[in-house]
């Protein structure tokens, strides 16, 4: 890392810097700023006037250090919202598309004097953000260490620390609280990657987590403390699923999806070192007895039935043994399971039709009877992990509509059942990832994306890409549905209170206006609109259960044409007469169709197949082949339009996302689909792979969309941002 060369303190507009001490003052009131962004915003103002080329930054700030460049984009939001900018006006710094940043403002040198008294302003968690800035990064403080966790690792953590490792700071804040939750402290966990999964140690002092950098995953080992990393297993494109630490605390598991498809559970020691594997087909969360012989996960067993096993590590004769066997509609959650302290059980959340209403339940380690724990409906999918003491269990729980930044973490009384919000904010925990120490802390992993919207004409350059729509992080516009209608105006998803519905803008982001009228807890998504410009197709669970539903352009007249549950992804037909959309029947999504004044369905496919989209001919369906849980790499299918065995068959790349949504071409020879981290590709039909299309940087897509003309392609998402919080004092 290079030394800076502004040696005294400088002023620019109402702020002052004093390198020496390391401090920024706005009007004498001292701003705190985290390491890092201080050493950034003296980088700027020593090449003031200049573009500061993006490799310049990382080096004067980050040195050697292997780090994104997300994380210079993370930190110019931070200093922009310390020096007070908007979105709509820089007086300090400039982006300059795809080369840097610049400073712009004067620069007066002053002559250094003695610390005056002072007043303090924290960058802290509650403090309001304007748009373009990410509420992630809070102002750090002091580093205080904490014990190892044992012996033997302290003293070769403290050997590889001092031969490199990274300071984290820590900043503490407080939730903002419901009437029904309580004020936790929030410890934030800063690294320079992205974390991607993670687990807290038995004894609370440290973290295991996977880290993404330029396109490679590793795992590492981090003092809670400290913040000091310690990598243990090398980059590698391996995705890392499920992380966590055995109930010793010596060893490392995880769960992976093999280069193959296949999906293992390994391990490594948390000195680094080989990797093991444990066990095969497991992609569920695992759990561990607390005497560290046994393991618990779930496996599909076939299309219609999954099963909760108890995997013996020490067993020679019988390793495995079905604890309980679940069949279609009947489904455990996948997102987390946890033994009890005692050994004697298991919580899950299991599931009724349709994959919805789940309930949390305990089985017998014994006999794989079930027993209920308290009487609430959680709406979907959830995570648990028992206290300690086993007075009762942390619940990781998407809102009741899964709305972006509403997933919240719960206290559930054991054995009473009765439950309580433990944070009640803007942050989106991530339900894959929960993790309950002894002490009682909880490590939970944070999601956080500035919405946008941005328009362009063609998917193969991003030069003339116009961001038309910066929403808050609340409302997700564009997120689970986007559209263009024949008239021009964009159609787009976005929450209103406790419902997501449609609205739709000019081409500009300008006259947005409510369609679907808002409903207690229900989400509108997957827009279609009829080429005749006459009704808007959609999914919505508007009546208890997913169903297709149509509308009239302008919203009014709402009806549902399908029932029976587990309809979803409405794509019209090119004449505008008939509906394509997939539904759940017997364990097995295929696709079906209706025409657009509703009557009796139509099966078209027999085989597994998802997420259709109609191509602009109106001649075939793309859609998802297959099933990834059965050890299969994602798979494009091509059928003809009136159903049957597909025409073509197209094998993807591990992490290739068909949902939410894939497009055709205008053009009608090309698929446009998303990937698991934030690319976007093309699957040409005359091509054996897809390849991957530029985008804008560290950008994710959520929801894409052509104009039936082909002349307009609109795409929604944001700089996805991960961060591992750390919680305590929520009794």
């Amino acid at each position: 890392m290079g030394e800076s060369t502004v040696k005294s303190t400088v002023s620019f507009d109402r702020f002052s810097v004093d390198p020496v001490r390391r401090v920024l003052k706005s009007d004498g009131e001292i701003i705190d700023l985290n390491p890092k962004t201080f050493d950034l915003l003296l980088a700027l103002i020593e090449n003031q006037g200049e573009i500061a080329s993006k490799e310049l930054l990382l080096d004067a700030v980050w040195g050697d250090q292997f780090v994104e460049e997300n994380n210079l984009t993370v930190n110019i939001s931070l200093l922009r919202k310390a020096l007070g900018e908007k979105e709509e006006s820089k007086r300090f710094i400039v982006t300059v598309p795809g080369r840097g940043y610049k400073f712009i403002a004067e620069i007066e040198q002053n002559s250094d004097k003695p610390p005056e008294n002072e007043s303090f302003k924290k960058l802290g968690l509650d403090d309001e953000l304007d748009e373009s800035t990410d509420p992630s990064q809070g102002a750090p403080q002091k580093p205080v260490r904490l014990a190892i966790l044992y012996p033997v690792l302290t003293f070769i953590a403290i050997l590889l620390i001092g031969a490199g490792g990274v300071w984290i700071y820590r900043s503490v804040g407080t939730d903002s609280a419901s009437k029904n939750s309580v004020n936790a402290t929030s410890q934030r966990y800063v690294t320079d990657g992205t974390p991607q999964s993670l687990s807290i140690s038995p004894d609370g002092k440290f973290l295991a987590f996977a880290e993404y950098r330029k396109g490679l995953s590793s795992l590492w080992i981090g003092d809670v403390e400290t913040g000091n990393n310690i990598r243990i297993t090398e980059p590698s494109t391996r995705i890392y699923w499920r992380v966590n630490f055995g109930p010793l605390g010596k060893y490392v598991y995880f769960v992976v999806q093999e280069e193959d498809a296949s999906w293992k559970l390994k391990r490594v020691s948390v000195f680094g070192g080989a990797v093991e594997d444990v066990a095969n087909d497991v992609y569920s969360a695992v759990t561990f007895a607390p005497d560290d012989k046994r393991i618990a996960f779930i496996r599909r067993e076939d299309r219609l039935n999954e099963a909760l096993i108890i995997f013996d590590k020490e067993s020679e004769d019988l390793k495995e043994k079905v604890l309980r066997r679940f069949k279609d509609p009947e489904s455990p959650s996948l997102s987390g399971l946890s033994w009890s302290p005692d050994g004697k059980s298991i919580a899950a959340f299991v599931s009724g039709k349709d994959g919805q209403n789940f309930r949390l339940v305990r089985f017998d380690v014994d006999t794989g009877e079930e027993h209920e724990i308290g009487n609430r409906i959680w709406g979907q999918s959830s995570n648990v992990g028992w206290l300690s003491d086993s007075t009762g269990l942390i619940v990781l729980n998407p809102d009741r509509t899964g709305h972006v930044g509403n997933s919240q973490i719960w206290l559930v009384s054991y054995p009473g059942g009765d439950d309580r919000q433990i944070t009640n904010d803007l942050v989106n925990y991530s339900q894959l990832n929960l993790g309950v120490s002894r002490d009682d802390r909880i490590a939970v992993l944070s999601r956080r994306v500035d919405p946008q919207i941005w328009v362009t004409q063609t998917v193969d350059a991003v030069s003339d890409d116009k961001k038309i729509v910066t929403g808050a992080r609340t409302r997700a516009p564009g997120s689970y549905g986007l559209a263009i209608a024949p008239d021009g105006k964009i159609l787009f998803t976005a929450n209103a209170g406790d419902s997501q519905i449609i609205w739709e803008m000019d081409a500009d982001g300008s006259n947005q206006r409510q369609l679907t009228p808002t409903s207690a807890n229900s989400f509108d998504s997957q827009i279609s609109v009829t080429p005749d410009n006459r009704f808007i197709i959609f999914q919505s669970n508007r009546t208890g259960e997913r169903e297709v539903w149509r509308a009239n352009r302008d919203g009014s007249a709402l009806r549902q044409l399908t029932s029976g549950g587990g309809n979803s992804y409405p794509a019209v037909s090119a004449d505008g007469k008939w509906i394509i959309y997939s539904s759940f029947r017997d364990g097995v999504r295929t696709l079906w169709r209706i025409a657009i004044e509703g009557g009796t369905p139509k099966r078209l496919t027999m085989e597994e197949s998802d997420f259709p989209a109609v191509s602009p001919d109106g001649r075939t369906i793309a859609a998802s082949y297959g099933d990834p849980f059965f050890n299969e790499l994602p798979r494009l299918a091509i059928f003809d339009i009136a159903g049957g065995k597909p025409k073509k068959v197209f094998t993807l790349p591990r992490d290739s996302i068909l949902y939410n949504r894939m497009r055709w071409s205008p053009d009608g020879k090309s698929i446009v689909f998303k990937d698991y981290r934030q690319g976007l590709w093309r699957m040409d039909l005359n091509a054996d792979k897809p390849e991957k299309l530029d985008l804008l940087e560290d950008f994710r897509v959520h929801h894409l969309a052509w104009s039936i003309d082909g002349r307009q392609f609109v795409y929604a998402g944001g700089v996805e941002v991960h961060e591992i919080i750390i919680l305590e004092n929520f009794r």
